[in-house]
C-alpha cells in the first residue's frame, strides 16, 4: 500500500528517465528486443507463482484472450511477447491463433523489465512489475489493457492511469 499512481505521474519525467535498466544485454536479450522494437510489440505480463499459492486474485487465460483479441481490432499485425515467473504453465494452457513469441531467456528481472518496457502496447496482470512495464513504455500510442480488480475486495483498482483499459477480471 506504499505505491502512489499520483506521485509517480507528478514526477513522472524524472522516474522515466531514472528507471531505466542500464546493465550490459545480453545476445539473446539483444535479438529479443529487436524483434520487440521491429514489430507491434504487445508486452503481456503473466504473473502466477507466489499469487497462486498466496491464493490471490490470478487473471484466468480468458482475460489474456480477450485482451488480446481486443488489441488484435485495435493494431495490425500485433506479436504478443510473453513475460511470465510460470511460462511453462502458460505454454501448456494459453492457446490461442495470436502469434506468441515466448521471453525464456532466462533473465533477471531487470532484463525482463527492460524487454517489457521496450513493447509498444501492454496487456497487464495485477502486479506493479507490470505497471511499471506498461508505465515506462514510451511508444507515444501505447494501448494498454490492465485488470479492474487487483485484490478480493471487487474494487475497481486505484492504481490504473485514466487512458488504460480496464478489463473485468474476476
Amino acid at each position: 500500500h506504499w505505491f502512489s499512481k499520483e506521485v509517480v505521474t507528478s514526477i513522472s519525467s524524472i522516474v522515466r528517465n531514472e528507471l531505466r535498466v542500464i546493465t550490459p544485454i545480453s545476445e539473446d536479450n539483444q535479438i529479443t528486443l529487436k524483434n520487440i522494437k521491429s514489430t507491434n510489440s504487445v508486452g503481456v505480463h503473466i504473473r502466477r507463482g507466489d499469487y497462486v499459492s498466496l491464493g490471490m486474485v490470478v487473471c484466468d487465460i480468458d482475460y489474456y484472450k480477450y485482451c488480446m483479441d481486443q488489441i488484435s481490432d485495435k493494431i495490425d499485425n500485433p506479436v504478443y511477447f510473453i513475460f511470465s515467473d510460470d511460462i511453462e504453465w502458460v505454454k501448456q494452457n494459453l492457446k490461442t491463433s495470436h502469434q506468441l513469441v515466448y521471453v525464456d531467456n532466462n533473465n533477471t528481472a531487470p532484463d525482463d523489465m527492460r524487454l517489457l518496457y521496450s513493447c509498444k502496447h501492454f496487456i497487464m496482470s495485477n502486479s506493479t512489475f507490470s505497471w511499471w512495464g506498461a508505465y515506462l513504455g514510451n511508444f507515444a500510442n501505447k494501448i494498454v489493457f490492465a485488470p479492474r480488480y487487483w485484490d478480493q475486495n471487487r474494487r475497481k483498482s486505484s492504481l490504473l492511469l485514466d487512458d488504460w483499459f480496464d478489463v473485468e477480471n474476476i
